[in-house]
């Protein structure tokens, strides 16, 4: 989808918009908008809005990986953040299960995000006029797991911000924005976060590699062993999991007691041979 006209501000021509549901943008992209342009002249300040690559990528489990990580390391060098999260229609389920998704990210994203829900403003993008939001949202609260209860709450008692880029009022979304409290130092509230999907996956690599350094370990095959340590410790280091390394050394101390009896085992043989 390309633009149809002249682009007033310049870092708009690296947005790319796509009707399909697999991410176009790769890289966050700041475009700074002088509010003036909305609100008039009497408005002296600006907003920067970032275009941010899309969180459960339909392409590649690697791909959604690179665009959370990329996304988390500018979100976290920002001095305040405000969390525009969008609903696309399309990608909204039989029972909402697109929603719950997007709560499930922004929870693993943001700590604490109950006590930050008034830095998030949720849009709606694709929906028909005859969707009653509300009523659909409230529909889900009473099958959602405990964990979204809350998340859900704060957007039913809010107005829903429909997303109409051809006829929507954009001073209505901006002045949406400007009334949130943004996250201050996000480099210490946001974290890595993934959809659940990839987090399968890389939870399979993970028990691969658990395999492979246990048969170093019975085997002594420091070569491999340290080869598959290294790739183990590549994982830990992205997704920055403490559990990650925790498990890595449970099959190692595991791994040590099994050769420990083994050795005394063998030993006891030995005595009994000498004594015979």
């Amino acid at each position: 989808i390309t633009v149809d006209g002249s682009i007033r501000h310049s870092a708009l021509s690296d947005v790319k918009s796509s009707p399909l549901s697999k991410s176009e943008t790769r890289f966050v992209i700041p475009i700074s908008i002088p509010l003036k342009d909305i609100f008039g002249v009497h408005e002296t300040s600006e907003i920067i809005v970032c275009d941010a690559p899309g969180f459960s990528d339909t392409q590649s489990a690697e791909i959604d990986i690179a665009n959370c990580l990329g996304t988390i390391k500018v979100l976290k060098r920002c001095k305040s953040v405000k969390i525009f999260a969008l609903s696309s229609y399309r990608n909204l389920g039989d029972r909402g299960q697109g929603i719950q998704q997007l709560i499930d990210i922004l929870s693993n994203m943001i700590q604490g995000i109950d006590h930050r829900l008034n830095s998030i403003l949720f849009g709606f993008t694709k929906y028909p006029l005859d969707v009653d939001i509300h009523a659909m949202l409230t529909e889900m609260m009473k099958n959602s797991n405990q964990r979204f209860v809350s998340v859900l709450n704060y957007m039913i008692q809010n107005d829903p911000i429909r997303i109409d880029p051809l006829n929507g009022n954009l001073k209505d979304i901006i002045g949406n924005l400007q009334k949130l409290r943004g996250i201050s130092y996000p480099d210490e509230v946001l974290q890595f976060s993934l959809a659940q999907q990839t987090r399968m996956v890389i939870t399979n690599q993970i028990s691969r590699y658990k395999s492979h350094i246990g048969y170093a370990l019975r085997t002594e095959n420091f070569s491999l062993l340290t080869f598959y340590f290294n790739r183990f410790q590549s994982i830990a280091k992205l997704i920055g999991g403490m559990f990650i390394e925790e498990e890595l050394l449970k099959l190692i101390k595991e791994n040590h007691q099994d050769n420990s009896k083994k050795s005394i085992e063998n030993l006891k043989q030995v005595v009994k041979m000498d004594h015979k």
